[in-house]
């Protein structure tokens, strides 16, 4: 067994120059742009000129749901709502939050200053200065008076204030910021000027929000936390790099660690000219912030997240010298799929470092044992644990197409620990433990990489019976794809089918299981794929596609429709018939991912009573 050393990306000085990681230069004067880039003392020369424009008072306590993650990213899959769950409940059950919308001045442009949006819920007959928590939306969202109510209700006792920074798209909207020098062009033209960017406008108007809040009798200052979802997360991590007023972060499906990765949220290491990619790595990366940020730092991700590639999230928190932690929710992607997880750590978090809460559990070491199949670790704390879990994911796929598999851990002493079938101790794997506390909820360990067999590319264990995909965990071995992809609901049919249609109200499904990856290395081994497929009354088409490197950028897909009945049938897929785009290698495999999907306009299921290799 062999344990992967983790490379942080560095910023080396040498001869005038500074060298990103991927070897680009800066020149002197790029490096002064960087040095300086945060420099506020032009910007707060001019006031903040604030403008309030509406007040009410809510209660604290409502019925129904606390949907603070929907609230701030239509981009972040919508989950079941669940009642909301706080760390511990408001002082009284009447107590009421007053909510308040503001315009405040950001930067002077030539064409007037940055007018920026943000509503504020704090509680309204507080005695004293409260901590407040500043709540960055995703790229899909917005601020709004719901998201900072959301925020407040999830963290009672502290004020929330929501910043909007994607008024571009929403011109002409009210309660949206007004920017002068912000475009929907999401590109950047860092050269001549680094300052020519979405997220410089975006950090800066964060600072000020800052600057407005010390002005503010209610707001403790000493006391600032920031939350950010998707898109919001980088605001979060750059203004903690930049801000020693921020004392706690946490994000919801986001962190730094781009270079290397193939995420949509790399996609800037792609664009042209060349020669920006060391400056975008250098200003506009979370990552070359992280060893001087000196807030305590939580990160909610999900494994398979097609923006923030869990290898870079990995480097982003051990990059981070303070104190930090993270939760990790397999086989999900950006909030789409995976099993349900108690959300309350990232606010228990918050809490503990604001306001002196109890501290989350944390670990000591996970390791393998001589027989490769036991892991262990210690739990610190004195909080009680109500469940562990191991979670291992074989083989080397790229991260949004890794498959997890979750191993219940039991108590042997002062350790947990869990252990994978004999069988996989040859594999090369990725594994992490999670534990949860009824009050305070999940936390995960660091990541722990064992080398071996990649079984996508080679020969190794099967899942049992020789199966094309984990049939033994049914259910648990599908998941939605992406945020993006129809909504869709799905049960096993054993021995080896899934029953699978639209979500209610829809007409289209998609489903996808990253478990085929044993099956991938012995693929040459048989003929194809065979489905036996009920049409459940109604005839349709079910396109069947083998994915390599999913949900990447660099990501191929091979290609074969099926004809079905309303009756059930036997259908052959040979792998001839699996058709890649022009650009595509020729040969299908490795694959790590078999994907399901079609239309149903009536909205009822169909039945795959059997998916298995073609013998």
């Amino acid at each position: 067994m062999r344990l992967r050393i983790l490379c942080l990306m560095t910023l080396v000085a040498g001869g005038g120059r500074v060298w990103a990681a991927n070897g680009n230069a800066l020149t002197a004067d790029q490096r002064r742009q960087v040095a300086q880039l945060w420099d506020m003392a032009e910007i707060r020369q001019h006031p903040l000129e604030p403008e309030k424009i509406s007040t009410r008072t809510v209660p604290f306590l409502v019925a129904g749901v606390n949907d603070w993650m929907n609230t701030g990213d239509a981009w972040v899959a919508k989950k079941t709502a669940k009642p909301s769950v706080a760390p511990s409940a408001p002082t009284s059950r009447d107590e009421q939050l007053l909510v308040e919308d503001y315009y405040y001045s950001s930067e002077l442009t030539p064409q007037g200053a940055n007018r920026i949006y943000c509503a504020i819920a704090r509680p309204a007959k507080a005695s004293g200065p409260q901590p407040v928590i500043l709540v960055f939306h995703g790229g899909g969202g917005h601020a709004s008076g719901a998201l900072a109510l959301a925020i407040a209700r999830r963290h009672p006792g502290m004020a929330a204030l929501a910043m909007d920074y994607n008024g571009q798209f929403a011109s002409g909207a009210s309660r949206v910021t007004q920017w002068k020098n912000v475009t929907h062009e999401r590109k950047f033209e860092l050269v001549p000027d680094l300052r020519n960017w979405a997220m410089y406008h975006n950090v800066t108007a964060a600072r000020r929000a800052l600057d407005f809040l010390t002005t503010q009798p209610w707001a403790d200052t000493n006391r600032f936390g920031v939350v950010g979802i998707s898109y919001g997360g980088w605001v979060a991590l750059f203004l903690a790099g930049v801000d020693e007023r921020v004392k706690c972060v946490t994000t919801a499906f986001s962190a730094g660690g781009m270079e290397g990765t193939s995420g949509r949220g790399a996609q800037q290491l792609r664009w042209e000219p060349a020669e920006q990619r060391a400056l975008w790595l250098a200003a506009y990366e979370p990552l070359a912030y992280a060893a001087q940020t000196k807030a305590a730092v939580f990160f909610s991700l999900a494994t398979d997240d097609l923006f923030f590639w869990l290898s870079g999230a990995e480097r982003n928190l051990a990059a981070l010298p303070g104190p930090k932690g993270w939760l990790l929710r397999p086989n999900c992607n950006h909030g789409a799929g995976g099993p349900e997880l108690p959300d309350m750590s990232p606010a228990a978090f918050m809490r503990h470092v604001l306001a002196d809460g109890p501290a989350l559990p944390g670990f000591q070491g996970l390791e393998i044992g001589k027989d490769g199949i036991s892991y262990a670790w210690k739990v610190t704390g004195t909080n009680p644990i109500a469940r562990a879990i191991l979670n291992w994911s074989p083989g080397k796929p790229v991260s949004p197409g890794r498959y997890w598999i979750e191993f219940p851990a039991t108590r042997d002493g002062d350790r947990w620990v869990a252990k994978i079938p004999g069988e996989f101790r040859t594999l090369a794997s990725v594994a992490f433990a999670t534990v949860i506390n009824p009050q305070l909820g999940a936390v995960s360990s660091m990541l722990i990489h064992h080398d071996g067999l990649d079984p996508a590319t080679q020969p190794g264990p099967q899942w049992d019976g020789n199966a094309l995909w984990d049939t033994l965990r049914g259910a648990a071995a599908w998941r939605v794809p992406a945020p993006t992809t129809p909504a869709t609901v799905f049960e096993f049919m054993p021995p080896a089918g899934i029953k699978l249609g639209p979500a209610q109200g829809g007409k289209k499904f998609c489903l996808l299981s990253n478990s085929v990856v044993l099956g991938s290395g012995v693929a040459t081994q048989h003929h194809g794929v065979h489905l036996r497929i009920n049409g459940n009354g109604h005839a349709g088409v079910l396109n069947v596609g083998l994915l390599r490197d999913t949900n990447s950028m660099d990501e191929q897909a091979y290609l074969a429709a099926v004809r079905y009945t309303a009756g059930s049938a036997d259908y052959e897929l040979p792998w001839s018939q699996f058709k890649g785009s022009a650009t595509a290698p020729n040969q299908l495999w490795p694959f790590d991912a078999l994907r399901l999907e079609g239309a149903r306009p009536d909205g009822s299921a169909v039945r795959l009573e059997v998916i298995e290799f073609l013998h």
